[in-house]
């Protein structure tokens, strides 16, 4: 970094880290279940903390199984900023509901990115933008030509396109152990079903995709629980399925073996 960009880099990152946590403090997500069934409160600050426990598990899974190569501190970098853009939610105080997002729930976000870290010095927002941008580089008529151009920059579209996989493969693992925290700790087993009969599917098919995610994090073990999980209350709706059973002692120490309760 030039020493004449250090103090403009500490002016404008040190700005744009207060705005962060002031405004993504203000962001509630899992709404819906937080007033209807008890469910812990999470805001997008502390999904975006917690959600890198989920990348170093699937990243460091991924880099053993599978063959192909891959730029682990690009999908360090983007899962890190892919939700600040919700801080144009702080004024609402609710993130968009997975049935609601849309191109243009996504465009306002990636505006406000943009304007956030526009004081930055132009290398650091060049990285930054481009890392954000990753996450919706499949979505063919959201990015611009620029916008495109710059994920591109030093890489290949198919290269992106891998990345983004192992990106899909954190953002819904981590919706799992959030809802799975819940079933496992409250009995609420609406949550896990309603997030499972959203991303199950998607799961799948990334654990056959990626050979470290289908191995270690969503293994025969785990999906089996899952599939039984949704047998169970196939064709049932979701205010229909009991929030509380008796749940299970919960340790930290103690794995994962809820076949039977479920």
């Amino acid at each position: 970094m030039p020493k004449e960009s250090s103090m403009e880099t500490l002016v404008s990152l040190s700005h744009l880290q207060a705005t962060m946590e002031h405004d993504l403090a203000r962001v509630k997500r899992w709404n819906q279940f937080q007033e209807s069934n008890d469910a812990r409160p999470q805001t997008t600050l502390a999904h975006t903390a917690s959600i890198m426990l989920a990348a170093i598990v699937v990243v460091n899974a991924e880099q053993r199984h599978n063959p192909r190569p891959f730029n682990a501190g690009w999908i360090y970098e983007t899962v890190a900023l892919h939700d600040l853009g919700e801080m144009c939610r702080a004024d609402d105080g609710c993130d968009v509901l997975f049935p609601n997002k849309s191109t243009q729930t996504d465009k306002d976000e990636i505006v406000f990115f943009d304007k956030t870290a526009s004081p930055l010095p132009i290398p650091i927002r060049e990285l930054f933008r481009s890392r954000y941008l990753t996450q919706f580089f499949t979505h063919a008529d959201l990015l611009s030509e620029e916008q495109k151009e710059l994920v591109l920059r030093g890489t290949s579209h198919e290269e992106v396109e891998f990345l983004f996989l192992i990106f899909d493969a954190i953002e819904k693992y981590d919706y799992l152990l959030f809802a799975y925290n819940e079933f496992r700790t409250k009995g609420n087993e609406c949550i896990l079903v309603s997030m499972l009969r959203t991303n199950y599917s998607r799961l799948i098919e990334l654990a056959c995709t990626l050979p470290g995610f289908g191995q270690e994090v969503i293994n025969p073990d785990v999906s089996s629980f899952a599939s039984h999980l949704l047998a169970k209350w196939d064709g049932v709706e979701i205010n229909q399925i009991p929030d509380r059973f008796a749940p299970k002692k919960a340790t930290p120490s103690d794995p994962l073996r809820d076949d039977k309760s479920a």
